[in-house]
């Protein structure tokens, strides 16, 4: 539901949803180190960058990507190097194009 009213710029509407789901989710498997949340905190991260708010989207990239790494122990999947890709795009939006290459060189910044 939040991803509907993401896509019709109900941004306010759509964390708000996205954070339910986190609590929800967080109590049915006991922690937030769970793939399911990554997902939901990478698609705040989308909705941050839709809104404007390309540093609030670099803050909840952070998460899922120490979600992701933690649970697979690699970057080398593909549903895992989309964080980091999209971490590039928005350092790189910021004109800020030394962290741009540090993540898509290496999947983390250091």
């Amino acid at each position: 539901m939040g991803n509907v009213f993401l896509s019709q710029s109900e941004y306010t509407k759509a964390l708000n949803l996205y954070k339910e789901s986190i609590q929800i989710q967080a109590k049915l498997y006991g922690t937030r180190k769970h793939v399911g949340i990554a997902q939901i905190l990478n698609n705040i991260a989308s909705g941050a960058i839709l809104h404007g708010d390309h540093d609030q989207a670099m803050e909840f990239y952070k998460e899922p990507l120490s979600i992701d790494f933690e649970v697979y122990e690699t970057l080398e999947r593909a549903d895992v190097v989309k964080i980091p890709n999209n971490m590039a795009s928005v350092a790189y939006s910021n004109d800020d194009q030394g962290t741009a290459l540090q993540f898509y060189g290496s999947g983390t910044c250091d």
